[in-house]
């Protein structure tokens, strides 16, 4: 490196704190690593060198591992976030939008998701598949809604799938880091509210992705590999 890069790198300071936190980091052997050598003793571990899990046997104790593609949704803005959240949960309760024939409920409704999210929900109410798989459906439909509440069903809706999602396709560190970009209800007080087992689940995980690829969509957002499982 001659002098100019050099002072280049010193200069930014974002940069050059990168730097250094790289050099200075502690390495660890990787999870992938530690595990396949639960599998091989000693003398087996020598069929691993030249692989590709072997040259990548070690790495910072910072790396975090993305499982798949649809990791990447959790780098999205906590502003963007939030109106995937409200979205899910808009969509999940269009199970009680179909058989809503109350004209003062639907408006409660109207006014709280907009207008144009209530007639995404409305009128493509097939989504009350999501209510169903999520085992929400009763208690969507046995809750006595009004304008006080309507927003936190809607929200806990929301809630529920994001804890889906992230329980299925992510892992441990990126769930952690995920829960202080957005704030959810407690787990077990959401599986209290829904009449849910406190078990942790991922069903109709992958029909929330796919329905949280609708939404990226819509605002210009690609989400690479959403329909696949």
């Amino acid at each position: 490196m001659n002098r100019d890069d050099a002072l280049h790198i010193v200069s930014d300071e974002d940069l050059f704190s990168k730097l250094i936190e790289i050099n200075s980091g502690r390495f660890a052997e990787s999870e992938s690593y530690a595990s396949c050598s639960d599998f091989l003793n000693e003398t087996g571990m020598s069929q691993l060198t030249g692989t590709y899990l072997y040259t990548h046997r070690y790495r910072l104790d910072s790396f975090l591992f993305f499982k798949n593609s649809y990791d990447y949704f959790m780098l999205l803005e906590p502003s963007v976030l939030r109106k995937l959240h409200f979205f899910l949960g808009a969509c999940i309760i269009s199970c009680r939008l179909l058989r809503t024939v109350s004209t003062s409920e639907l408006r409660i409704y109207q006014t709280a998701m907009g207008q144009d999210l209530f007639s995404f929900s409305y009128f493509y109410a097939v989504f009350a598949a999501y209510a169903d798989e999520l085992r929400l459906t009763d208690k969507l439909r046995s809750f006595d809604v009004s304008s006080d509440n309507v927003d936190e069903l809607i929200g806990k809706c929301g809630d529920l799938a994001f804890y889906r999602m992230t329980q299925k396709f992510s892992s441990e560190r990126l769930r952690i880091l995920f829960m202080k970009k957005i704030t959810l209800s407690d787990f077990h007080d959401l599986c209290n509210f829904f009449g849910l087992p406190a078990v942790r689940s991922s069903d109709g995980a992958v029909r929330l992705f796919r329905l949280a690829g609708i939404f990226l969509h819509n605002i210009g957002i690609n989400l690479s590999g959403s329909e696949q499982e």
